[in-house]
């Protein structure tokens, strides 16, 4: 008799194959029979019972929804379609090949021939004409794929360390090679700055060579016309009514004057601006009263220092605030007498020049002011560069050095000035020195 695909005597041998430990004289024949069917269906793993040759016998529902096959599918079935070797693969598996391969590597195969791992126990018993085997099978899926993960992420870990090494020695080699770039630019502009320094060093005794001819003869020129004017004035002073000059030679006298007077002035100025206009120039710093210097510099123009020009016109001091400031007089006085001699000239002897003074915070504005020609708006930027006369200069002697030598003897006071100007209305040259003369390196 079979129930549930097992024959009475299959379960009596089942009981022993499966090992349950019951107390048999508490049960009857049905109840073990019941007892032990449901053990084999309702067991935590999937159990497959074959016979010898390897015809699977019966399967519970694990085993069922494990190899994907109902209970008539399964019972048609030989283990040879479930198992088969991870290593031999497709060959033939037998019984004696599965005693063989127990606790090695054995693999599931699912319906629709899909391959899974899996591990077997496996239990043999027999009966009076048969012997069977009972597989206890496990699908391993969830832990291999989580191995799977585990050997992946290990993989990925490895690549990424790999990748990271890499990228280290990548980084170091270029480190090197940068640093070793840096060191040969360092050491070339190393190099550089000791043949600029060489060249400069060349370039400023050369200069100062031509600087002592130029001053040695430009004083010697001087001295020549210097003596010429003089010579003129005591002709001039010397006149007596017995040897009176003609009026043609007075006036001829004043223009030759006149044209020394113009010559020394150049003179002055290339004598200044070759003395002042060189890099280590370093003038000598005093404290000076900018109202007193003012003052005798006005009384100065105002008595004989406008007796050459043609047109004098009176020179004011007007808001003369009284304020100290750390400067050189000699270059002060200079600036500003070319500012005044400009403003003379070109007021054609009309209008007169205000002289202000006023204390701005940190530093002190002087401000030179005529009512005269004024200067075109588009050539103001122009009048700082050596040699360079506005357009309108006609009519009056000059030589285009003037603000040039108020430029650079304002650097070197570190000061600025600007000009405002209108034309037929006049101008205001305004500069600006601090009150506190600080040193600042010119060449490292």
């Amino acid at each position: 008799m079979r129930k549930n695909g097992i024959d009475n005597g299959i379960i009596t041998k089942l009981k022993h194959a499966i090992g349950h430990s019951y107390d048999t004289d508490k049960l009857d024949s049905e109840s073990w029979k019941s007892l032990l069917l449901s053990s084999f269906h309702y067991a935590s793993e999937a159990i497959i019972m074959a016979d010898y040759q390897g015809k699977v016998y019966v399967g519970n529902s694990l085993a069922e929804n494990l190899f994907g096959y109902d209970a008539k599918e399964l019972g048609s079935m030989k283990v040879s379609q479930l198992f088969q070797s991870a290593t031999v693969g497709d060959a033939p598996f037998s019984i004696p090949d599965l005693l063989h391969f127990e606790g090695k590597s054995i693999v599931g195969l699912r319906k629709g021939n899909f391959v899974f791992p899996i591990s077997v126990r496996m239990k043999s018993f027999s009966t009076a004409t048969s012997l069977y085997i009972l597989f206890f099978v496990n699908s391993l899926e969830k832990q291999y794929i989580k191995n799977k993960t585990i050997e992946k992420r290990n993989t990925q870990i490895i690549e990424l360390k790999q990748a990271i090494s890499h990228l280290k020695n990548q980084n170091e080699r270029m480190l090197r090679e940068r640093t070793q770039l840096l060191q040969e630019s360092i050491e070339e502009l190393s190099n550089t700055k000791k043949q600029l320094q060489q060249s400069l060093k060349k370039e400023i005794n050369a200069h100062e060579k031509c600087s002592k001819f130029a001053y040695l003869l430009s004083h010697e020129y001087r001295n020549i016309l210097t003596g010429i004017f003089t010579s003129l004035t005591l002709v001039q002073k010397y006149e007596t009514p017995s040897s009176q000059l003609s009026d043609k030679q007075r006036a001829s006298i004043i223009k030759a004057k006149n044209s020394i007077h113009h010559l020394i002035t150049i003179t002055d100025e290339l004598l200044h601006l070759n003395t002042n206009v060189n890099l280590d120039f370093k003038p000598e710093i005093f404290e000076v009263p900018l109202n007193k210097l003012l003052e005798e510099i006005c009384n100065e123009w105002n008595g004989t220092e406008q007796q050459c020009y043609k047109n004098p016109i009176p020179i004011k001091l007007s808001s003369i605030e009284s304020v100290v400031a750390e400067t050189n007089p000699e270059l002060l006085t200079q600036i500003l007498n070319n500012l005044i001699s400009n403003a003379i000239k070109y007021s054609d002897g009309e209008g007169e020049v205000v002289i202000e003074c006023k204390d701005e915070n940190t530093v002190c504005a002087i401000s030179v002011k005529d009512n005269g020609r004024g200067i075109p708006g588009d050539e103001l930027q122009k009048l700082t560069n050596g040699f360079y006369r506005a357009s309108n200069t006609n009519g009056v002697v000059g030589n285009g050095l003037g603000l040039f030598i108020v430029n650079q003897f304002l650097e070197h006071l570190h000061g600025d000035f600007d000009l405002v100007s209108e034309l037929n209305q006049g101008t205001c040259a305004t500069i600006r020195i601090p009150k506190k003369y600080e040193e600042k390196s010119i060449i490292n």
